[in-house]
């Protein structure tokens, strides 16, 4: 891989890195199609998936605390009246 190539590859991956959805790396790449931008240059590294593996398992660790008191209410909300209640607001 050339060096010129090699510093695009990076950015585009910076980029989407940082955030970016696909359009707007694909427009600061200046390229056609996203599938440009995604399958030539968008590579997965795998230190970022470990991340977003993490990540993920984190959101997931957090919502299942939730669900118990959720369903609480769901099950509860048979007979109650909304704007009444105030165990169902939110």
């Amino acid at each position: 891989m050339s060096e010129a190539l090699a510093l695009r590859v990076a950015y585009i991956n910076l980029v989407l890195e940082s955030g970016a959805k696909v359009k707007e790396a694909q427009t600061l790449a200046r390229h056609a199609t996203p599938e440009l931008t995604i399958n030539v240059y968008g590579w997965a590294r795998k230190e970022r998936l470990s991340e977003v593996v993490e990540q993920m398992a984190k959101s997931v660790v957090l919502e299942e605390r939730y669900v118990p008191s959720m369903q609480r209410q769901a099950v509860s909300a048979e007979n109650a009246i909304p704007n009444k209640n105030k165990e169902l607001r939110l």
